[in-house]
């Protein structure tokens, strides 16, 4: 154990204590000791594992965006719109033979329409989000080898995920995110209560920090509804997983459910340390020591 009577404090024992050394109103010396919490080294090891996660989790969901994915030749429809299926052709008669997808087939043969070297041909079954595929009988080709078909794909919104819109949207969701875990873990570390003494438990001041705690949670909660909303968006509109899509709505609407409740809890413990940090200050402020 080491000890200084001229004030300094020294370490004794572990690293997490030392002795506070004080001089009382009589002149006596008051030995105290104290622990304190290496909340520093915690964040930073806290900050160094979170960046390398996410830049890993970054790094892989840009690939999974950036594969090649099936184009579809006439383009993207909204869902559950009526598609215009279109096929040149020089021939006088042109009948298309069947419509699907990847769960279902649409046995239809019809005759097309024709307008000039243009069959048409109205499509409405595309309730499902998915790539369709379309086949035809050209009686001036030999469909028989195949060869004779298209493609369109159906999203909620009729867009194309582009390389552009998903980078951006990854973007966003992994600095939302970023942002999230920063508040979060500043919300966590921040004292709830005044500053006392550890060795008689009486108060030595009124801290503001409960306040920014209380601040940094609120905003940490508003930015994961809003997260939660984006990617059931993004997975609703562009991406084909319902299950994935279900539980970010099922986040969202239960987030939005406790946001009256949280913004309730919040304001009272607002008003209450507010009221109750105004009666201690006073009492400091008298030479009264409470706890």
């Amino acid at each position: 154990m080491m000890l200084c009577i001229q004030g300094v404090n020294k370490p004794i024992g572990k690293d997490n204590e030392y002795v506070e050394v004080s001089e009382d109103d009589d002149g006596s010396v008051i030995f105290r000791r104290v622990k304190y919490k290496k909340s520093v080294e915690d964040l930073i090891i806290a900050k160094k594992f979170f960046t390398k996660s996410f830049m890993a989790i970054m790094l892989v969901a840009i690939i999974v965006f950036l594969l090649p994915q099936a184009s579809a030749n006439l383009g993207t429809f909204k869902q559950d719109s009526c598609v215009s299926l279109r096929v040149l052709s020089n021939c006088s008669i042109v009948n298309i033979t069947e419509v699907s997808n990847s769960n279902q087939t649409f046995i239809i043969n019809q005759r097309m329409t024709k307008l000039g070297q243009t069959f048409n041909y109205t499509f409405c079954n595309a309730s499902k989000i998915d790539v369709y595929s379309f086949s035809w009988n050209d009686i001036c080709i030999d469909c028989s080898q195949g060869g004779c078909g298209n493609s369109f794909e159906v999203s909620a919104t009729g867009k194309n995920l582009t390389i552009a819109k998903a980078v951006t949207y990854i973007l966003i969701f992994v600095v939302g995110l970023l942002i999230f875990i920063g508040l979060l873990i500043v919300g966590i570390a921040l004292p709830i209560s005044n500053k006392k003494d550890e060795m008689t438990g009486y108060i030595l001041y009124t801290s503001n920090l409960k306040y920014l705690k209380l601040v940094s949670l609120g905003i940490a909660y508003a930015i994961i509804i809003f997260l939660s909303y984006f990617s059931w968006m993004v997975c609703y509109s562009y991406l084909d997983m319902d299950f994935v899509s279900d539980i970010f709505k099922f986040m969202f609407f239960a987030l939005m459910a406790g946001l009256l409740p949280v913004f309730i809890l919040f304001t009272y413990l607002t008003i209450a340390n507010l009221v109750q940090d105004s009666k201690i200050a006073d009492m400091l402020s008298r030479g009264l020591r409470i706890k």
